[in-house]
């Protein structure tokens, strides 16, 4: 199964989001957002979750009017309460799939610090309170239809000073959403939109794989072997063979991201050899690993 990355995205950002992945994947078409279904049910279950955004995608969109790509001194964390609905998109990627919902979207910002950050909301307030962390944060509405959530704080929608009194508005504002996503009388009003994309990952996570299957796509970019040929002599001699990480390993040494999708070593680029500066950076690899692994036999004998 692909790994991705969930890149928080909003209606009006679907066309900068495209073509940066274009550009990314160096993919001859602009790739789709895969549509909201006419039809498509929300799930009954309220999700909370919390996901840094730190993905060069997020971060070339921007959120609440902050180029975010353009601030070194803060971290960003998407803090999500909704109800959602997973509509699917091309396997063969880049975009596998978007998540439509209804709720809000708290944006924290942090100023970076060397002290460890408790994300939990009211922590993050104590310690903002307390001077030991510098905290804003920002409210964006999802979905919801109009008059749905009364007397909301005008300042939650702008960056501000989270501290314990932007804090109690804050947790006043989520039960109310709670409340109005729990009502089923609600439901008449929602108007779902997007609210991210999963992205497929150019490179693995698993480090086993990547050293077992890694290894033999090293040693063909040593070789000078295109990525098509490397994937059909392992295929000619019956070797069993992860294509996927294979193609990743391929991106990552040659800096071609399109090779890291589905079938690409099908097309012209797949049969590019490697030229002399990736084939040596392939060696540089297999000989340090080889130093590193002697050693830790060494080690143990």
């Amino acid at each position: 199964m692909a790994q991705t990355d969930f890149i928080n995205i909003s209606p009006s950002e679907i066309n900068s989001f495209r073509n940066t992945v274009k550009d990314v994947y160096e993919l001859g078409e602009t790739p789709n957002v895969p549509e909201l279904p006419n039809n498509a049910n929300l799930n009954q279950t309220i999700s909370v979750t919390t996901n840094q955004i730190k993905n060069t995608f997020s971060a070339s969109l921007g959120f609440g009017g902050v180029n975010i790509s353009a601030d070194v001194e803060h971290e960003y964390h998407a803090y999500d309460i909704v109800k959602s609905v997973v509509v699917q998109g091309s396997i063969e990627g880049p975009i596998m799939s978007a998540t439509y919902g209804v709720g809000c979207r708290l944006i924290l910002k942090i100023k970076k610090t060397d002290l460890e950050v408790n994300i939990d909301l009211s922590q993050l307030a104590a310690q903002t309170e307390l001077g030991l962390v510098n905290t804003s944060i920002a409210l964006e509405l999802k979905g919801f239809g109009a008059g749905s959530l009364p007397n909301i704080p005008s300042d939650v929608f702008t960056f501000s000073k989270f501290d314990l009194d932007k804090f109690t508005k804050v947790n006043n504002l989520i039960n109310s959403v709670l409340t109005f996503l729990t009502n089923p009388a609600n439901e008449s009003s929602y108007d779902p939109i997007l609210l991210g994309v999963d992205l497929k990952k150019l490179y693995t996570d698993d480090i086993e794989d990547i050293l077992k299957f890694g290894n033999y796509a090293l040693w063909r970019i040593k070789k000078g072997t295109p990525l098509k040929e490397a994937i059909s002599i392992a295929n000619e001699n019956g070797v069993k063979l992860d294509e996927e990480i294979v193609r990743r390993v391929y991106a990552l040494m040659l800096e071609r991201p399109q090779l890291a999708l589905e079938n690409s070593q099908d097309l012209p680029i797949g049969s590019n050899e490697p030229n002399n500066d990736e084939s040596g950076r392939a060696r540089e690899l297999l000989v340090k690993y080889r130093r590193v692994t002697k050693k830790d036999a060494d080690n143990n004998q």
